[in-house]
C-alpha cells in the first residue's frame, strides 16, 4: 500500500488536466506525475532510506509540492515543519529525528544553517527562485533541476507496509513546542475515500474547499456567484484529519429561515464517530454544549480507531449538523454560566464598522470571570463601547455581553498564524 498511488491513479485518468498554478504557470497531472517520479528516484540514488526523515522548510510551489509525492511514492517521510517557527524553534522540533535531507526554499536559508549544525551531514535540496546562498551551496546545496534524476522513466512505486508513516505533521505548539503526528498510509487513503464519498454525495462537482473557520453566508453567496462553484467546509485537526464537511448545498441555507446549518461544520464523514460528552464524560444531547471526542479511521496512526478529544466544545442540532461552539482552554466562566467567546465574535462581527473581534475573559470580581473584546474596526469607522455591548445586548443574552471592549488595530498571532488569546490576556 502507498499513498502516493491514488495521485498515480488520477495522473494517468487526467494527464492532461490542470494540476498546480503557480502565478502564471500552470502544471499538469502528467507533469506533475514525472516530475515527482525523478525526484523520488533521485531519492534512492542518494541514498535517503525507506522511512528515512526529510524535512520539509518551504511555501506551497511546483516544486516543493513535486518534492513531497516524491517522498511518498519512495517511501521516505516529509515532515512538514511551520515555516512561521524561528530556526531555534525548528531544532528543537527536529532534534528527535534523523533528518537524511531538507527540502528548502529562499525565505528559509537561516532554518537549514540551525539544522546543519545538529547534522551537518544533512543534504540539501533548494526549490526557490534566487540563487543558492555560497555557505550553503559550500555546504552541499543542490538545485532542484540538478537533484532531480535523468531517467525519466516511470517511477515504482516503494510498497508501503499499511502503518507505515506516510506524512509527518505539527501541532500548533499554542502551550509548548509543536509535537510530531504522524499519518500512516493506511489512515491518509482511508481518509481521502471519505472526503471523496462526501463532496460526490453532498453537491455534484466540489470546486473550492476551506477550512479554519465558517464563512458567513452572504460571504458563501458571493463567492458561489463570483467564482461559479460550490464551497466545502472541512473540520478537522491535525491529530484526526478532515472528520466532518459541510456541502455546498447546505452552504446555501439561509439562516433567516430559521435553519442554521450554514453556521455548523456539516456532518462527520462515512465512518467517522463524534460524539458530544459532559464534564463527567457523559454523552449529551442534541442543543447541549460539551467537548468534541472524534474516532476516526484516518486519524494519526497513534490514534486510529480510538477515542481522541478534540479540545473543541460544540454541540449537534436536531438535524445531526455539528457547531463548533469554541475551545475549552478558552471558555469563559461568568456567574456559573458558561460562556463562548466564539458566540459573542460571531454576534460582533454582525456590526457593519467591524472588520474583526476577539473575545477572552479576565477576572471578575464578582462573577468571577467577565468577557473581554478586543475589537479591530474598519477603516475610517468609528464606535464606541457602548455601540458593542448594546449591540450585543440586543442580540445574545446579557450574561454573555463583553463587559468591556478594547479597540485595536491589530490582533498578536501565533505561529499558525490563528490569534493568540495567550497575548491578548496579557494586555488586560
Amino acid at each position: 500500500m502507498n499513498f502516493a498511488r491514488l495521485f498515480q491513479e488520477a495522473s494517468h485518468s487526467y494527464p492532461h488536466e490542470i494540476a498546480v498554478v503557480e502565478g502564471s504557470t500552470n502544471i499538469t497531472y502528467a507533469q506533475l506525475r514525472d516530475l515527482s517520479d525523478r525526484f523520488a528516484r533521485s531519492l534512492q540514488d542518494h541514498g535517503i532510506p525507506n522511512q528515512g526523515n526529510v524535512a520539509m522548510l518551504c511555501e506551497n510551489s511546483v516544486r516543493s509540492i513535486a518534492a513531497l509525492l516524491g517522498c511518498m511514492k519512495a517511501n521516505v517521510i516529509p515532515c512538514m515543519v511551520n515555516t512561521r517557527l524561528a530556526p531555534a524553534e525548528v531544532q528543537k522540533v527536529l532534534a528527535n529525528f534523523r533528518i537524511s535531507l531538507v527540502v528548502w526554499d529562499d525565505a528559509h536559508a537561516d532554518h537549514v544553517r540551525g539544522i546543519l549544525q545538529n547534522a551537518p551531514d544533512c543534504q540539501q535540496v533548494f526549490v526557490g527562485a534566487d540563487e543558492v546562498p555560497e555557505d550553503l551551496l559550500a555546504a552541499g546545496a543542490c538545485g532542484f533541476t540538478r537533484f532531480l534524476a535523468d531517467d525519466d522513466a516511470p517511477f515504482a512505486l516503494v510498497d508501503a507496509e499499511p502503518q507505515d508513516t506516510a506524512l509527518r505533521l505539527f501541532t500548533s505548539g499554542t502551550t509548548g513546542l509543536p509535537k510530531a503526528i504522524a499519518h500512516s498510509h493506511a489512515g491518509l487513503t482511508t481518509f481521502i475515500a471519505q472526503y471523496a464519498f462526501a463532496a460526490r454525495h453532498g453537491c455534484g462537482h466540489v470546486e473550492v474547499a476551506y477550512g479554519g473557520s465558517p464563512i458567513g453566508h452572504q460571504a458563501v453567496c458571493d463567492i458561489t456567484k463570483r467564482l461559479s462553484c460550490a464551497l466545502t467546509q472541512a473540520y478537522g485537526s491535525t491529530e484526526v484529519a478532515i472528520v466532518s464537511t459541510l456541502t455546498g448545498v447546505d452552504h446555501l441555507v439561509d439562516p433567516a429561515t430559521g435553519d442554521l446549518r450554514a453556521y455548523s461544520v456539516g456532518k462527520p464523514l462515512i465512518g467517522v464517530d463524534i460524539r458530544i460528552l459532559g464534564d463527567s464524560g457523559e454523552p449529551l444531547p442534541a442543543g447541549a454544549s460539551g467537548e468534541i471526542w472524534v474516532m476516526s479511521p484516518g486519524a494519526m496512526e497513534a490514534k486510529r480507531n480510538a477515542w481522541v478529544a478534540t479540545g473543541d466544545m460544540g454541540h449537534f442540532d436536531e438535524n445531526g449538523f455539528l457547531y463548533i461552539d469554541g475551545r475549552k482552554d478558552d471558555l469563559i466562566i461568568s456567574g456559573g454560566e458558561n460562556v463562548y467567546p466564539a458566540e459573542i465574535e460571531e454576534c460582533s462581527r454582525l456590526i457593519p464598522e467591524v472588520a474583526d473581534v476577539a473575545v477572552v475573559g479576565e477576572p471578575h470580581e464578582k462573577w468571577g470571570e467577565a468577557p473581554v473584546a478586543f475589537v479591530m474596526l474598519k477603516e475610517g469607522a468609528v464606535l464606541s463601547d457602548q455601540d458593542i455591548i448594546g449591540f450585543c445586548k440586543e442580540h445574545i443574552a446579557r450574561y454573555k455581553r463583553p463587559q468591556r471592549v478594547e479597540f485595536v488595530s491589530s490582533f498578536p498571532v501565533d505561529s499558525m498564524g490563528k490569534v493568540s488569546r495567550v497575548q491578548l490576556r496579557k494586555l488586560l
